[in-house]
């Protein structure tokens, strides 16, 4: 089939921007079938929120869905033979995975206390220096009863842009505790690359009881 995909930026917040687009992809296909070429696909592209970027509510599915059939109806009626794709990407995976850090260091740097970490921008964290602030926690419960500091989060390389975030507050942090960077199932290890020679993290998949909310080892994936 032939046709047109658009993508409305990733993270969307504005269902809107979806019925914008048909209305330019219409746009794009009324000039083809000016020209003799009749267009049957409609690629939506991603950009479909997931819920832990934002302190705002994020839209439903249900709303961006029913954005999508009113203009689909507006703009494109009685389209039977009409072919349309959805790339759900973030939306569907976003919350499913954690990335797991060690911190193997720690410095005084003025007024601000770093923590660095092994996993970085370069190796699994990239969206931050994006913009997309993380949701990140002790891995061990234990440590959540420490006293409260503010600290910056640094990867292990030697870049000055491998800065995760700023201003983090945790509970106290020591040199070999582990953090839980939670809602990474999506852009980690697709962005990672052994930048400065350190490694992209294993991917182990997981599997969640109903009945026990302890996360079981399925099979270990690490690299030999």
């Amino acid at each position: 089939p032939i046709g047109t995909m658009f993508h409305v930026g990733s993270q969307c917040l504005s269902p809107a921007n979806w019925s914008n687009a048909i209305r330019a992809a219409v746009d794009v296909w009324r000039t083809a079938a000016a020209h003799g070429h009749e267009f049957h696909f409609l690629d939506l592209g991603g950009g479909y929120p997931a819920g832990h970027y934002h302190t705002s509510t994020i839209p439903t599915v249900e709303a961006i869905g029913a954005e999508v059939m009113t203009a689909i109806a507006a703009y494109l009626p009685n389209r039977d033979d009409l072919m349309l794709v959805l790339e759900p990407g973030r939306g569907m995976v976003g919350e499913s995975g954690r990335l797991l850090s060690a911190v193997f260091g720690k410095a005084e740097r003025g007024e601000q206390t770093w923590l660095y970490l092994d996993a970085g921008v370069f190796n699994g964290l990239m969206e931050t220096y994006e913009g997309f602030p993380p949701v990140v926690s002790h891995l061990d419960d234990a440590a959540l009863v420490r006293p409260l500091h503010t600290y910056t989060l640094a990867g292990p390389s030697c870049d000055s842009c491998d800065v995760i975030a700023r201003d983090v507050l945790l509970p106290e942090v020591h040199i070999g505790d582990r953090l839980v960077f939670f809602d990474a199932g999506a852009y980690t290890n697709e962005y990672a690359a052994a930048f400065n020679g350190f490694p992209i993290p294993a991917f182990v998949p997981l599997l969640t009881r109903q009945d026990d909310p302890i996360l079981e080892p399925v099979y270990d994936f690490t690299p030999v």
